[in-house]
């Protein structure tokens, strides 16, 4: 069986040969174990320190594909700034109110110059729809 363990990426170890673990796995490992379990290097209890640079910190560095990358966007954004560039994207897709069709938010103004629905909506005055029936 696969044992799933949830952690707090703060709460981690390095070994002296730089690899960093979740706390709780890593001294359970050394309960049997006497080597690092990426590379074989002799490890100890006493060696496990905080590490240097925080795994978390190191994650935020990483230089990400726009989660639009499908629609045509090619930026590259530091997982840091990436949930700000989706919010902000020219590639992100919308919905047109008038027919549905979900296109890039940049395409948006040319296919409201196709859309058969809007252009129908364009063309009805504003005066049609506030029209009341005389009895």
């Amino acid at each position: 069986s696969i044992t799933i363990i949830i952690i707090n990426i703060n709460c981690t170890l390095q070994s002296l040969c730089g690899h960093q673990f979740c706390t709780i796995c890593i001294e359970r490992w050394l309960d049997e174990e006497t080597r690092c379990p990426y590379d074989c290097m002799p490890i100890k209890h006493s060696q496990l320190l905080p590490p240097k640079i925080r795994l978390l910190e190191k994650m935020g560095d990483l230089m990400l594909k726009c989660t639009y990358v499908g629609s045509g966007c090619r930026e590259l954004i530091s997982l840091a700034d990436l949930h700000l560039h989706e919010k902000q994207c020219r590639y992100v897709l919308v919905r047109c109110e008038h027919c549905n069709v979900r296109v890039s938010k940049h395409q948006l103004p040319s296919h409201l110059s196709l859309c058969k629905s809007y252009q129908k909506k364009e063309k009805s005055t504003d005066c049609d729809s506030a029209l009341i029936p005389l009895l």
